[in-house]
């Protein structure tokens, strides 16, 4: 039995000194991945359904608050389609960006305050908040969210 044991930690040690290490970040990946999340945000500020799914990747999943995981384009489109419906994005910003990159795969931690403007009429609305994206770098350099996930500091209003 003790003879297996070894056995399989060899084998394993063996499997990870063969297998590919992810590229050391580059010191501009940080900036790169911040710059990919204001370029998200001026896409919000257009309130155009197209301007906002080029930031997320093909496989993207999306976790919005008070609502269903998307999981798909097809549910990112008609989510972002339903949104810019009853809202306007009037103003986005990031208040805190803490971003970690591990390769091809990158984090950030967000703070933000979105102000909104109700399509139908009424005042704009200004939500604060904290959020997580997770970006992949494709194979052209660009990052893409594959995961964002958000809520706001304030309980919903009814």
């Amino acid at each position: 039995m003790r003879y297996v044991n070894h056995l399989a930690l060899l084998a394993a040690g063996a499997q990870l000194a063969c297998s590919p290490s992810p590229a050391p970040p580059r010191s501009d990946d940080a900036a790169a991945v911040r710059r990919a999340g204001e370029a998200y945000l001026a896409a919000l500020r257009t309130n155009n359904t197209d301007s906002i799914l080029a930031h997320w990747g093909d496989t993207a999943t999306v976790l919005p608050p008070n609502d269903t995981i998307l999981r798909d384009r097809a549910a990112l489109r008609t989510w972002a389609d339903a949104f810019v419906r009853q809202l306007r994005v009037v103003d986005a910003r990031f208040s805190e960006s803490e971003v970690m990159v591990d390769g091809d795969l990158a984090t950030e931690r967000v703070a933000f305050a979105l102000t909104l403007q109700p399509v139908a009429g009424g005042a704009p609305v200004t939500e604060v908040g904290k959020g997580l994206h997770v970006y992949r770098r494709g194979p052209d350099g660009t990052w893409k969210l594959r995961l964002d996930i958000w809520n706001a500091d304030a309980p919903p209003r009814p």
